[in-house]
């Protein structure tokens, strides 16, 4: 099948996409501006809030093999009720499915965002590395955040079918490591500070909740910085 992702007023760019094992397709599109992000028959009509054409919400997209749309996920700039949205942007920069439907989605988030259904994100420093399941019903599972005091970003994801995700990216600052309890000084798994540059990450994750089981950075000399652009199990 050939199919689009919408069409918006400063355009849509399909940045991720995966396939599960019965041929259906899983997008990533980022969006800005009005428009229809509706695949196949389907008619989704949305508005940019604000207007400007730099700051993209996030759209996923599940879709037949004969190209019509299952279902579509969003992530809007803003809180519920869109206040507080007019900094807000983000990008989908990998995603994947796991045997039982579920989808996996990592992406970077500049302040608040709210899902269609109603899940919040909030990028505490700069842009924050973040993380999505999905149901196979297009409902949000979970969501977690790196948590960074600077910028930090999750580049890839990958599932082994056996409970486990694992993501890859970079972070600079004072971070949780994906730990998404309260700021906590004294506890060093909570609250990391290695000085200056941007350091490669690894994390591996529960698939069922999205809580942390192991996390590892490298430190970078100075102001340098390096990164992970793929992993896998």
């Amino acid at each position: 099948a050939l199919f689009n992702t919408g069409q918006t007023q400063y355009g849509t760019v399909v940045s991720a996409v995966a396939v599960d094992a019965d041929g259906y397709v899983y997008t990533g599109t980022n969006w800005a501006g009005s428009g229809d992000l509706g695949v196949g028959d389907t008619i989704d009509p949305v508005t940019g809030f604000p207007q400007r054409s730099t700051l993209n919400s996030l759209a996923v997209h599940k879709v037949s093999p004969t190209g019509e749309q299952e279902w579509v996920w969003k992530l809007r700039r803003g809180q519920a009720g869109g206040a507080a949205g007019k900094d807000s942007f983000g990008w989908i920069t990998d995603i994947q499915v796991d045997q039982l439907g579920n989808t996996y989605v990592t992406a970077y988030w500049h302040k608040f965002g709210t899902t269609s259904d109603g899940v919040q994100v909030f990028a505490e420093g700069r842009s924050d590395g973040v993380i999505f399941s999905i149901a196979p019903d297009g409902k949000t599972r979970w969501a977690k955040e790196f948590h960074a005091s600077s910028h930090s970003y999750l580049l890839a994801v990958d599932v082994d079918n056996n409970g486990s995700v694992v993501v890859a990216g970079r972070w600079s600052g004072s971070g949780r490591m994906m730990h998404n309890g309260p700021w906590d000084n004294s506890d060093p798994l909570k609250r990391v500070a290695t000085g200056p540059g941007g350091k490669p990450f690894i994390a591996k994750l529960d698939a069922a909740t999205g809580e942390t089981e192991w996390s590892y950075w490298w430190n970078v000399c100075v102001n340098d910085w390096s990164i992970l652009g793929d992993v896998t199990f």
